[in-house]
């Protein structure tokens, strides 16, 4: 049997869940980044001209990971780009916990998803 549009658009649905134990934060809730967001975070670290990665740029790869997977609940994200300067001036290593709990809800959503 081929993909059908309907198996496609159900597969590739977003995920949620409520990530428990974040050290310093407790409970988080994290959400895989949707398509666009994640392209259009690659533009911005990507010379138009060259193709090649931006250092400077790609440096705030963490950040937006935060701003586009964070979430208040499973429809509301926590924080959005106004957001950045703030959260760029927070402790890296608090932060670090956050992006560990993003990470590992990542690997885990990619291993169910291969399985």
């Amino acid at each position: 049997m081929s993909l059908t549009k309907a198996a496609l658009l159900e597969k590739a649905q977003g995920k949620f869940a409520w990530v428990d134990d974040v050290p310093i934060f407790g409970t988080v809730g994290v959400r895989s980044c949707p398509q666009l967001e994640s392209s259009m975070r690659w533009v911005t670290y990507t010379d138009q001209e060259t193709g090649k990665i931006i250092p400077e740029e790609r440096a705030k790869g963490p950040i937006h990971e935060i701003i586009d997977q964070i979430m208040l609940d499973e429809t509301h994200p926590m924080f959005t780009d106004a957001d950045f300067e703030m959260l760029a001036e927070l402790d890296a290593d608090k932060l670090a916990h956050l992006l560990t709990a993003i990470r590992t809800f990542n690997d885990e959503v990619e291993k169910k998803e291969s399985d």
